[in-house]
């Protein structure tokens, strides 16, 4: 019998730092990381009158110059045309005021940066500051390329010169990318159209900026992110980011792209810039306004309520009827009802051959509290510390009656038995149904919901759908809370399944690299055999993310046929052609 799992693992493997010669490097924002790279204090004096002379130029120089390169450019074009009319001179394009007031600054040496190429964090711009053009970026130094997204330099000598990447710019210009604002999926440049819909039409070649890219991943170098929305007219700088890998694959157009995975460096100031869409006009990208199809799937249920989208198809989520769709829903086209079954409830459900567990009764002396009892059954450590998981057990014990807490709901140790309090929505995906998704950013290890639905004993002929949890520690541990490489066994007696009657959680989908882990958890008992099953964050979430876990290969080779559909850059199902983590032969 397969039932939806978490086989969790962890990557040993480190990467070795390579050493960056001091000077092309500016100030740590983490000195013990940089130092790491050979990285030296910075001189914050030094930055400070930069961030004088930065701001000079970006607020006071530029629109000096721009009003007046946009005067010449006038009169130049039109003196131009007069000459083109009476046949004297070859038509000529009009060039942009930006570009005039670039050339006329640089003609005045009023660039900061002449030749010299910065990496890490460029003196003077810090994260945050917006910039309207790339010739401001250009003449400051923070990304010096009039077009490409890529900006690289060389560092060794002879035979060891290789080149880095110092800055990328995300613009929404490869459908391929993917922003979700700490990471960042970035694809390489090249063999798309620049203008137009912008879609891929050639395979990527892995040279210059793409190759150099790489040479980041592999010596532990990370690059300046800014990202750019042309609909607003501005970019902003968002700090660095380091390169993890790369991997080389399929995009969706078919042709193979260099895509790389970025996660944004610790210690730095949160992100100052929303994520950035895919810009193009590919009928297989395109954006389109959410319609949202009904306010609240728990009809009150639940404390917040639980908006549901759908940009795919005519269909409701179940359980909704045509009645609960909003009337600027109900203008826009004739919805249908989903014919299964479906009942939201927000609590457990025991089937009729399910005995309730019952509460131990509460201590009969008071020789030790509630917090002594809770640390024995923990081994020693309280499950919570300021709202997060202190890290992910065989089976999590909560705070409760009968360890003699009269708290109640305002324990801060009974995290998962409180309503839920992260705004959560359901959308329709193309090919995997429904799933979840949430609206605000979610920290690391912090609790997102509990699985209700209905509890059966694993023989029951009702227990083997592809909503299924079995209730049990998890595997990839042992009794002792030691990781056990390929899992252990464990007698399932029950599972919980939301199929006809269950909460938000039986929307939540699988994927190869998800966001969030299961937890097994006992909160009014100590029956391991029918524990809660909560979901918690495994890393920072991102506002708009979709939020997944591992339901396990089991589930993938029996319900899916084998072929998953996370698209995830370490999808098993993904077709990859090449997975380069390690250096190549090709000098660059």
């Amino acid at each position: 019998m397969s039932k939806r799992g978490r086989q969790q693992s962890e990557d040993d493997a480190g990467r070795k730092k390579a050493k960056i010669p001091t000077q092309l490097l500016s100030r740590p924002l983490v000195a013990s990381k940089w130092q790491e790279v050979g990285v030296s204090d910075f001189n914050f004096e030094q930055d400070a009158r930069q961030r004088e002379a930065v701001r000079n130029l970006v607020e006071v120089e530029f629109p000096k110059y721009h009003a007046r390169a946009k005067v010449m450019e006038e009169k130049r074009v039109e003196k131009e045309t007069k000459l083109y009319e009476q046949g004297l001179r070859a038509k000529h394009a009009a060039m942009r005021p930006t570009d005039v007031a670039l050339r006329l600054m640089k003609e005045k040496n009023l660039d900061l940066y002449r030749g010299v190429k910065v990496m890490g964090h460029v003196p003077g711009i810090l994260i945050g500051d917006t910039f309207r053009c790339r010739s401001q970026m250009m003449l400051t130094g923070l990304h010096t390329q009039p077009l490409g997204g890529i900006d690289t330099t060389k560092i060794g000598k002879g035979r060891g010169l290789k080149s880095f990447v110092t800055s990328i710019v995300v613009a929404g210009g490869y459908q391929d990318d993917e922003d979700y604002g700490d990471r960042l999926v970035y694809t390489g440049s090249g063999g798309n159209k620049g203008l137009g819909d912008k879609t891929q039409y050639k395979d990527q070649e892995l040279t210059r900026g793409n190759l150099a890219l790489l040479h980041n991943a592999q010596h532990c170098v990370p690059v300046r992110v800014i990202r750019t929305y042309k609909k607003m007219d501005y970019s902003v700088y968002d700090g660095l980011y380091d390169v993890d890998h790369m991997t080389k694959e399929k995009g969706v157009e078919g042709f193979i792209v260099y895509r790389y995975h970025l996660t944004r460096c610790p210690g730095q100031e949160e992100c100052h810039g929303i994520k950035v869409e895919f810009s193009g006009g590919s009928k297989r990208t395109e954006k389109k306004k959410d319609r949202v199809v009904c306010l609240d799937i728990s009809l009150g249920k639940e404390e917040l309520p639980i908006p549901a989208v759908n940009n795919v198809d005519d269909m409701l989520p179940p359980g909704i009827d045509l009645e609960d769709v909003p009337l600027a829903a109900r203008a826009i086209k004739e919805w249908k009802q989903d014919p299964a079954p479906f009942t939201y409830s927000p609590e457990l459900v025991y089937d009729a051959e399910v005995e309730r567990p019952e509460a131990p009764p509460p201590p009969s002396c008071a020789a030790h509290d509630e917090v002594s009892r809770l640390n024995r059954l923990s081994k020693g450590v309280l499950p919570y510390t300021n709202k997060t998981l202190g890290g992910v057990c065989p089976m999590l014990y909560e705070c409760a009656d009968y360890m003699g807490c009269t708290k109640g709901a305002s324990c801060s140790q009974r995290l998962t038995q409180s309503p839920m309090a992260v705004k959560l929505r359901v959308f329709k995906t193309e090919d995997r149904g429904w799933a979840v998704q949430t609206l605000e950013k979610i920290p690391a290890y912090a609790f997102v919901s509990v699985y209700r639905g209905v509890v059966y004993k694993a023989t029951h002929p009702d227990s083997n759908d592809n909503y299924a949890y079995s209730l049990c520690r998890r595997t990839d541990y042992d009794d002792a809370g030691n990781y056990v490489e390929g899992g252990t066994h464990v007698e399932v007696k029950y599972v919980i399944t939301g199929k006809t009657k269950g909460n938000l959680f039986r929307y939540v989908n699988h994927s190869c690299d998800p966001n969030c882990f299961i937890q097994p958890t006992l909160q009014e008992h100590k029956e391991k055999d029918l524990p809660s099953i909560a979901l918690f964050t495994q890393r920072t979430v991102q506002a708009y993310e979709e939020i997944t876990y591992d339901y396990g290969r089991a589930f993938v080779d029996h319900y899916l046929g084998g072929k998953c559909k996370c698209r995830t850059a370490v999808c098993s199902s993904r077709e990859v052609v090449v997975d380069l983590h390690s250096k190549p032969d090709t000098k660059g």
